[in-house]
């Protein structure tokens, strides 16, 4: 059951597995894939237009109960402030006024770095092909980096909670997501280059980043 578990979280991450597995989500929707991949690679060449056209397609393609829905929202949101733009009035209202709104759950979750799941892993991604910054790819390698010391500290347990094992999977797809994009991604390369002149990285961190800079690019 937990590596059941494991699985079903590692492969809940939508933008990296659209691109990393060339194929399409669990509906096997090419509308969707195809909405996906124009918001990964959005930050290369902003638009507005293409902004509110992503909106619009989401609105179509995307239920409210959605368990992607929350990265799609704060894609829209990031974009919107760092561009100056206007958030379409039909982009799920509701929705977008609890991420506006400070005290409400939605918006408490993405402000709160300390609370890691698929879904913050997702959000981060989101975050960054909105707007190719680098302090959201960072989020997602700072937790790609703890992953062999939980492993060492969770395979010495003879008893492994259900709690353990969520964060060692999450902490799997940080990782993977990490490396998945750092093949699509020149501009992570770049980052990587750069983190790699720090004095006070770990070992799995100058391994994951010597990764990153000497991948080769992905096919398309």
């Amino acid at each position: 059951m937990l590596k059941k578990s494991i699985y079903s979280l590692i492969i809940t991450l939508f933008f990296t597995q659209i691109v990393s597995a060339g194929q399409t989500d669990k509906a096997n929707n090419p509308q969707l894939e195809k909405l996906g991949i124009d918001m990964m690679y959005f930050y290369q060449h902003p638009q507005q237009n293409q902004f509110q056209e992503i909106q619009e397609k989401a609105v179509k393609l995307l239920p409210k109960q959605d368990k992607h829905l929350p990265a799609f929202l704060v894609w829209v949101d990031v974009a919107s402030k760092k561009y100056g733009w206007e958030i379409n009035d039909d982009f799920f209202p509701e929705l977008m006024n609890e991420i506006h709104n400070p005290n409400s759950p939605m918006a408490q979750f993405i402000a709160d770095d300390k609370i890691i799941s698929p879904t913050k892993l997702d959000m981060w991604w989101a975050s960054f092909f909105a707007t190719g910054e680098s302090q959201y790819v960072r989020k997602v390698f700072n937790q790609a980096i703890k992953l062999k010391a939980t492993k060492q500290v969770i395979d010495a347990k003879q008893k492994k909670t259900r709690r353990e094992m969520i964060m060692f999977a999450t902490l799997m797809s940080a990782e993977w997501s990490f490396k998945s994009n750092c093949q699509q991604h020149a501009k992570i390369r770049k980052f990587s280059q750069h983190w790699q002149k720090e004095n006070d990285l770990t070992t799995e961190a100058r391994a994951l980043l010597d990764y990153c800079v000497s991948v080769k690019k992905a096919k398309k």
